[in-house]
């Protein structure tokens, strides 16, 4: 497949890939580069139960194997000779040509019947045997909200990227806050994070405090600023934060390695880093750039689905909810929020559908326009 006909199969199918079964609902699905052929794109679909995909996969060798192949053609030739039917409309049973094409095709129709019985519908089993589907072993997906009382991160004298932050009455959730910018219209300085570091907090002026460092981290908490705008639906789990005036900007992130420049679009294979609040400084690759996930929302009580998600090789950990997602020259592309819980993908948000001048504004979303990020230099500067 192309990928502009992997993303039309990731739209057109998606209820009927994250329709429940006997394997329970999928944590995601992908378009990815296909694993074996050059230049082409695949599904790939990450689920939970481990005992799914080993099955698929000893489900796939049976369906390449030449061994297994030509143990069923003995089983067809002794069946056929035993019933006398030596000879068919298309050669007689001697026909090497007609083995192969006679045991691939019974061997799919094995293995759609196979994928059927243990819960794939009729188009799914299809589209993996013709390997435009692949099933991944991911464990769930989890946000990374949950704060790690981490002792080792303090309370730093200035603002950056990559320090820890939670909302004043939360000893539970706490993230990073991403990266310092300014927007149009405004001399003020604002912080970018997830939605869900707020978690209790709201837009109204007595319940909105943002405090770093997080809570059970070490250093004396202080108010830096106040929830400004959040969204957390659809494509999107971001929050912004208008920061006190009396808050002094030092560098782009804590993590030398890391500017943050321009942001620009992601794309498949791109070389990305971040800096968050647990595991600092590290690197990824994307993997996709139009994932859906899906995973139980615990303080909504339901299934919730993000789609046209960026997926990375695993980068983050619980408390690097809010980092920044940084190409190789430092362009920004992407707001880290998301993990497998067995550590095989980081999701993100695409940046630019951040500031996407056409998002549906609700309570908490005034209209917000990226101009730059900032650091000491330019502290204060229009």
């Amino acid at each position: 497949m192309t990928e502009l006909e992997a993303n039309n199969y990731l739209k057109d199918y998606q209820t009927e890939i994250f329709a429940k079964n006997i394997n329970g609902t999928p944590s995601y699905a992908a378009v990815v580069l296909h694993p074996e052929i050059p230049f082409e794109y695949a599904i790939e679909i990450g689920y939970k139960n481990s005992t799914i995909t080993s099955l698929i996969d000893r489900l796939k060798y049976l369906l390449v194997n030449e061994n297994t192949n030509q143990i069923i053609i003995d089983e067809i030739k002794s069946i056929s000779k035993e019933e006398k039917q030596f000879n068919t409309e298309k050669g007689d049973f001697n026909d090497k040509e007609y083995y192969n094409d006679f045991d691939s095709k019974i061997i799919n129709e094995l293995g759609q019947m196979t994928l059927k019985s243990i819960g794939f519908s009729e188009k799914i089993s299809i589209e993996i045997i013709n390997k435009n589907i692949y099933i991944k072993e991911a464990g769930e997906v989890n946000k990374l909200c949950k704060n790690n009382n981490n002792p080792s991160v303090y309370a730093q004298k200035y603002l950056e990227g990559g320090i820890g932050i939670s909302h004043y009455k939360s000893f539970e959730f706490g993230g990073t806050l991403g990266g310092i910018f300014k927007m149009h219209n405004s001399n003020d300085n604002y912080a970018i994070t997830n939605a869900h570091v707020f978690h209790k907090g709201d837009c109204n002026d007595n319940n909105s405090a943002i405090v770093h460092p997080a809570k059970g981290d070490v250093g004396e908490e202080k108010i830096i600023g106040n929830i400004f705008w959040m969204i957390d639906e659809g494509k999107l789990d971001a929050g912004i934060i208008r920061l006190n005036t009396n808050m002094e900007v030092k560098k782009f992130t804590r993590c030398g390695k890391i500017e943050l420049k321009t942001p620009i679009k992601a794309s498949i294979g791109m070389t990305v880093k971040k800096c968050g609040k647990t595991t600092e400084y590290s690197e990824g690759e994307i993997k996709s750039v139009n994932a859906t996930i899906a995973f139980m929302d615990g303080l909504r009580g339901k299934q919730v689905f993000y789609t046209n998600q960026i997926m990375t090789t695993c980068m983050a950990d619980s408390g690097d909810s809010g980092s920044l997602l940084v190409s190789k020259s430092n362009h920004v592309v992407g707001l880290i929020f998301a993990k497998t819980t067995n550590n095989t993908a980081t999701f993100a948000n695409h940046f630019h559908e951040i500031f996407n001048p056409s998002l549906n504004l609700k309570k908490c979303q005034p209209k917000i326009s990226f101009k730059k990020f900032i650091n000491f230099k330019d502290n204060n500067n229009d």
